[in-house]
């Protein structure tokens, strides 16, 4: 009897092992996944911002530009 219960904890401990090998490596995937999508949502944030201060900039120069062309 001692022999079959010590063999079932070894097996516990080895089990137990592998579930906590295989939950680190999930939640270490999770987290690359959660940095890579911060990342990307910040890049998309200043681009739209440097496209924004474009079109602000462009803005003006072609209501110069319009007006110029009807007071010839």
């Amino acid at each position: 009897m001692t022999d079959s219960t010590g063999t079932l904890f070894l097996y516990g401990v080895v089990v137990g092992a592998v579930a906590l090998l295989g939950l680190s490596l999930l939640l270490s995937g999770a987290r690359r996944t959660a940095r890579r999508g911060r990342t990307a949502r910040r890049g998309l944030k200043e681009s739209r911002r440097d496209a924004i201060a474009a079109d602000e900039a462009r803005i003006p120069a072609e209501n110069d530009e319009h007006g110029r062309r009807h007071q010839r």
